[in-house]
C-alpha cells in the first residue's frame, strides 16, 4: 500500500490581508523549479525537506487557526503549490469541506493549468476559489504591485474586485521560531497560536 504524500511547508502566517480578501491564514509550501527572475522568496525554491505535513492533520489545524484568528480562509503559495498537487488536493478537500475558502498563487500561467491532465491539478481546479497565476518579474511587480498576474475566478465566493484589492496592501512580517508572523499590534496571539500548532504537530 502506498503511502500518501506529504505537504512540504515553508512556512505559516496568520491574519494577512495582502494575500487575498479579508482576514487569512497564509501558507508557503516549500520547492519550486520555475526560477522566475528577481523570485521573491527564494529559500522556497530547493525541493528539500521542511516542514513535512500530514495533510489530514495539517487541515485540522488550519481550520482550527483560521477559526481562533478569525480569518476567512487559506492562501498557499510557495515555493510553487502545484508542484506538490497530490498532497495539496487531499488538504484543500478537507478545507473545502469545512467551508473554508481556498486561494492558490502559482508561477504557472493559467494556460498551462487550466490544460494540465494531472488528476490531482483537475481536482483542486474543482474546489479553489481564486488562482492568482503568472510567473514573478521583479521589474514588472514594481511598477504595477503585483496585479500584472492573472486572476482566474473560479467560484461564486470572490469577485475579480475582490482580489485586485488586496494585491494592492502591504504588510509587514517578522520571524519566529521559523515561522511567519504578521505585525498587526496583537502578534502575541498569533505567535501563541502558531507555537502551540508547531509543537503539537509530530512531523515538524
Amino acid at each position: 500500500m502506498a503511502l500518501e504524500p506529504l505537504l512540504n511547508v515553508a512556512a505559516l502566517a496568520a491574519g494577512s490581508t495582502i494575500n487575498g480578501p479579508g482576514r487569512r491564514v497564509v501558507v508557503w509550501v516549500q520547492g519550486c523549479t520555475l526560477g522566475c527572475t528577481g523570485c521573491a522568496n527564494p529559500a522556497y525554491q530547493p525541493h528539500e525537506p521542511r516542514h513535512l505535513m500530514e495533510h489530514t492533520m495539517f487541515a485540522y489545524k488550519l481550520v482550527e487557526l483560521c477559526q481562533r484568528t478569525q480569518c476567512e480562509g487559506v492562501t498557499i503559495s510557495g515555493g510553487e503549490p502545484f508542484q506538490q498537487a497530490e498532497a495539496l488536493l487531499h488538504m484543500c478537500e478537507r478545507l473545502h469541506k469545512r467551508e473554508i475558502s481556498i486561494i492558490v498563487f502559482s508561477g504557472y500561467s493559467w494556460e498551462a493549468i487550466r490544460r494540465s491532465r494531472n488528476r490531482s491539478i483537475i481536482g483542486l481546479l474543482n474546489i479553489i476559489d481564486a488562482i492568482i497565476s503568472g510567473p514573478f518579474n521583479e521589474e514588472v511587480w514594481k511598477r504595477d504591485k503585483g496585479i500584472y498576474k492573472k486572476i482566474v475566478v473560479l467560484s461564486k465566493r470572490y469577485t475579480r474586485a475582490d482580489l485586485e484589492q488586496s494585491e494592492q496592501k502591504m504588510e509587514a512580517i517578522s520571524c519566529q521560531d521559523g515561522f511567519m508572523l504578521l505585525d498587526f499590534g496583537d502578534m502575541v496571539e498569533f505567535a501563541s497560536d502558531i507555537q502551540r500548532i508547531v509543537r503539537s504537530n509530530p512531523l515538524i
